[in-house]
């Protein structure tokens, strides 16, 4: 769970277990026992939302792994067709045979 977000969670918890523990002290100030159920229900889907959160994040991270390793691989490739290229023909063949360099 990201920091940001494990503080908010915290802070409702302790917020709703502080308010309920004094429910008779505040019911005079608009606080409800429903209004409480609310924060702690919000408090648990964003724990679970900032979970879900993580988990895509990785598998992100993973697949960009993987996306950069064969981008890294294509480089490579094309970097070498085009050696070939350069050094067995002359310059005005390189664009007819997919080398638009000029050098």
């Amino acid at each position: 769970m990201s920091k940001t977000y494990s503080i908010q969670v915290e802070k409702a918890r302790v917020l709703a277990k502080g308010l309920r523990e004094n429910l008779e002290q505040v019911k005079a100030y608009g606080v409800t026992s429903d209004a409480l159920d609310a924060l702690e229900r919000d408090a648990e889907e964003t724990e679970q939302a900032d979970n879900e959160l993580d988990t895509l994040r990785a598998e992100v991270s993973e697949k960009a792994s993987v996306a950069n390793q064969k981008l890294n691989g294509l480089r490579e490739q094309i970097q070498s067709l085009k050696q070939i290229v350069k050094k067995n023909f002359d310059q005005p063949r390189w664009e007819a045979l997919g080398v638009p360099d000029k050098r």
